[in-house]
């Protein structure tokens, strides 16, 4: 995993949650508002995972 792979993957979650933000602001259901704050939460922990987290060496 390279540099450029792990700004992008921040690059991107950065992106989605603006995008998400602006349309939670708009629409000021609280259900709809708590829909996106755990997909923004389950979003930022994938790429957690994916991104910073140590991976086996499989000796390949």
């Amino acid at each position: 995993m390279t540099g450029l792979d792990k700004t992008l993957g921040i690059v991107s979650l950065v992106c989605l949650g603006a995008f998400l933000y602006v349309l939670g602001s708009y629409a000021l259901e609280p259900d709809l508002i708590i829909i996106l704050v755990i997909g923004t939460v389950m979003a930022g922990y994938d790429f957690w995972l994916e991104l910073f987290a140590r991976k086996p060496d499989n000796g390949a």
